[in-house]
C-alpha cells in the first residue's frame, strides 16, 4: 500500500523532480518549462514539431504532447539517460514527418544618416554545419520561439553604442518587464566571460574595451523586442500550439529548410540610433569569436555570391535583395 505524503515541502520536491524529468523527455513539457542557462541539458535538448502548416503568411507549429524531445547527439542522449528521445540527425535524415524549429533575428542598425546595416557573423571552420557561412543569431528551440529569438540575440551578439556624452552602452533585448533583471545579469556575466576568452586569444584591446566600459547594469541599455520590429518587412505570423492549444505567437520571416527538416523563424529588428549616438563596436558574444559583418542595405547583390546559411539566402533573395 502506498504511503501518503502529507509533507508540503517534500510534495513540492517530488513535483519539481517530475516536471524536470518530463521536460527532458517530452517536447510539450520542455516548451512549457524550458531548461535554463546553467542547468544540465541546456542547449542540448530541443523540441520537435509534429507538423508545420502554412497558409499564406500564417504558419502553425504543432507540438504533440506525446512526442519525445530531440537531443543534440547520441553522446548527450546517453549522458542524459534519454534513450527514448530522438537525436538531431534522426530528424534531419528522417522522412520529414517530424521537424525541428529554429528561432533568431535579423538585426538592422540604422544610423543618423538613415543608412541601414544588417548585422551578420561568419561561422567558423569548425562549425558542424554551414561551415564558413554568414548567418545571424539563431538556435534550435528548446523553448517557445519568442524566448529563443531574444536569448539567441543576447547570447550571440554584443552591441556597443557611443552616447552623446562619450559613454559606452551595451545593448540588450528583453521581451517582458519581469525579464529585465535577468537579462542584465546574463549580459554582465557574458562580458566577464568574453573578457577572459579575448585575453586568452590575444585580443587584449577588445577585452579591456569591454571591461573598462561595461561595469554595471547602468552601462546596459535594454531594448524591448517587438517595439523595434521592422515595419517595412512583409512579416509572417508564426503560432505554436500544443495539441491544438495556442501557447506562443511571433511575427518574423519563416522559411522551411527542407534539406535539414527545420523551420527557420527570424524576427526582424530595426535599431534606429538616436541623434548623436553612434555604433561603436559589434562583437561575437560567444567563445567562437566569429568575425562580425555589417552589410549595408543596397549591397546585397554581391552578398548573393557569398556562402550563406539557407535562412539567410532565403532572406536575401526573396525579401531584401529582390
Amino acid at each position: 500500500m502506498p504511503i501518503e505524503n502529507n509533507n508540503p515541502i517534500s510534495k513540492e520536491i517530488v513535483k519539481n523532480e517530475t516536471d524536470n524529468s518530463e521536460r527532458m523527455e517530452k517536447s510539450a513539457a520542455l516548451l512549457e518549462n524550458p531548461i535554463k542557462d546553467g542547468e544540465i541539458g541546456y542547449d542540448k535538448v530541443f523540441i520537435q514539431a509534429d507538423s508545420i502548416v502554412q497558409d499564406g503568411n500564417k504558419w502553425q507549429v504543432n507540438i504533440n504532447s506525446e512526442d519525445s524531445t530531440v537531443i543534440l547527439d547520441d553522446k548527450w542522449r546517453k549522458d542524459l539517460g534519454l534513450d527514448a528521445s530522438a537525436i538531431v540527425p534522426d530528424i534531419r535524415n528522417g522522412d520529414g514527418t517530424k521537424k525541428l524549429v529554429s528561432g533568431g533575428t535579423w538585426v538592422w542598425i540604422e544610423n543618423n544618416q538613415g543608412q541601414r546595416f544588417l548585422t551578420l557573423m561568419r561561422r567558423d571552420a569548425g562549425a558542424p554545419v554551414d561551415t564558413n557561412c554568414l548567418t545571424g543569431p539563431a538556435g534550435r528551440c528548446g523553448e517557445k520561439l519568442s524566448k529563443t529569438s531574444v536569448d539567441e540575440t543576447n547570447q550571440e551578439l554584443i552591441f556597443l553604442q557611443l552616447e552623446k556624452d562619450g559613454k559606452i552602452k551595451l545593448l540588450a533585448f528583453y521581451r517582458n518587464e519581469e525579464e529585465k533583471e535577468k537579462v542584465v545579469e546574463e549580459k554582465l556575466r557574458q562580458v566577464g566571460e568574453m573578457y577572459k576568452v579575448l585575453m586568452e586569444k590575444g585580443r587584449e584591446e577588445d577585452a579591456k574595451y569591454l571591461a573598462d566600459n561595461i561595469r554595471s547594469g547602468e552601462d546596459i541599455e535594454l531594448l524591448e523586442m517587438g517595439r523595434f520590429e521592422d515595419k517595412d518587412s512583409q512579416l509572417d505570423e508564426i503560432t505554436m500550439t500544443i495539441d491544438g492549444r495556442e501557447v506562443d505567437k511571433v511575427k518574423g520571416i519563416a522559411y522551411m529548410d527542407e534539406k535539414n527538416k527545420t523551420l527557420e523563424v527570424r524576427e526582424v529588428v530595426n535599431i534606429k540610433l538616436p541623434e548623436g549616438v553612434n555604433l561603436a563596436k559589434v562583437m561575437d558574444g560567444e567563445v567562437f569569436l566569429r568575425p562580425t559583418v555589417l552589410v549595408e542595405e543596397g549591397g546585397f547583390e554581391a552578398l548573393k555570391s557569398d556562402d550563406l546559411v539557407p535562412a539567410l539566402r532565403n532572406y536575401v533573395e526573396k525579401v531584401v535583395g529582390k
